[in-house]
Order: structure tokens, then sequence, then C-alpha cells
């Protein structure tokens, strides 16, 4: 999407009009990869300023970029208040996500803990962790 959609001059500037962009490296942190993914890479997902996901897609031509650069901030604008609310008792949900705490609010047991969940997520037909399409670690 670099050399496509990122490279044509009206996407640029629908970006720095009404978003803040950030790039991910999947490979750095797969915790924001596995969070916000919308099903393949590469992945462009549309935020709010607390987190929250208003939609995404994979890969975007620029021509469609444009139109759901434009939807997306309309819909946005008009709904912010509506959408706050959602988010907020969506993250208030058992099991929702939650924001990082201080480092000193980890407990002794985290290192049993994440033994169990490497354990149980561990793909030991092909190797790796989950379903999804796997890649070599950085």
């Amino acid at each position: 999407m670099d050399q496509t959609t990122y490279a044509d001059p009206s996407v640029a500037e629908l970006i720095d009009r009404y978003y803040v962009a950030v790039r991910v490296d999947n490979d750095r942190r797969p915790d924001i990869n596995e969070r916000y993914n919308m099903g393949g890479w590469p992945t462009t997902a549309f935020l709010t300023p607390d987190g929250d996901v208003l939609t995404g897609a994979t890969y975007v031509p620029p021509e469609q970029m444009r139109r759901l650069l434009a939807q997306v901030a309309d819909y946005y604008t008009r709904n912010r208040q509506q959408i706050r609310s959602n988010g907020m008792a969506t993250r208030q949900q058992p099991g929702a996500p939650q924001p990082a705490g201080d480092a000193a609010e980890l407990q002794p047991d985290i290192v049993a803990t994440v033994l169990e969940s490497v354990r149980d997520n561990f793909d030991r037909e092909f190797g790796g962790f989950g379903s999804q399409p796997k890649f070599s670690p950085p």
C-alpha cells in the first residue's frame, strides 16, 4: 500500500486532514496486530481516540481509500457521542481488553500464567501459535 494507496496525494491529504496515522510493525508488536488485525495483512484499522475500533479492512486501493477516509470521518463527526458511549460500554464488559496497568501491579504468578497460555495456544501440528497465518518471528 506504500507504493499505491499511501503514495496517492489525495489519500495523503485526507489522512493528514482527518486522522492521526500510526504505522505498526506487526513483527515487533504482535499484541497490537492481534487486537486490531482485520483478517489479513496489511490491515488498515480506524480507531477512536480511546482505541476502540470503528472499522477497518485489509488492502484498500486508492480510489476505495479516498471514499473510506471520507465516510469514516463523516460518520465519526456525526456520531461521536454515541460512538464514545458504545466504546465505554464495551470496555466495561467482562473479558474486554483493558489498558495495561503499572509494572508495580505485576503479581509473582504471572510467569506461570504466561507459560500456561503459551502451552495452550501452541499449534502442535503446524507449529507457531494460534490459527492465523504464521510468519517467522523477528
